[in-house]
């Protein structure tokens, strides 16, 4: 059987209970791997490198919830060193 989904969340879900593989974004499954619910199957295969923009309206007011998902994503992707550029 195969699915397809794009809710990461599903995919990820499926995967803990047993369901089969899939591929999803390491920042979403970090601590399962970490603590061994989930094996990393294929370790040489890598997925081809994109592009991520983070996008908003602009001006000079960002709302608090806005700055904060773009301070955590800043955050999460210089982890992966990825440093993205100054706004």
């Amino acid at each position: 059987m195969a699915m397809a989904a794009s809710d990461l969340g599903l995919l990820r879900s499926l995967a803990l209970a047993g369901a089969g593989i899939t591929s999803l974004p390491r920042l979403s499954v970090q601590d399962a791997l970490d603590d061994g619910r989930l094996v990393h199957v294929l370790p040489s295969w890598v997925w081809p490198t994109t592009n991520l923009y983070l996008l908003h309206r602009g001006g000079r007011f960002v709302t608090p919830r806005v700055r904060a998902f773009i301070d955590h994503m800043r955050a999460a992707l210089d982890l992966r060193g990825q440093r993205p550029p100054a706004p």
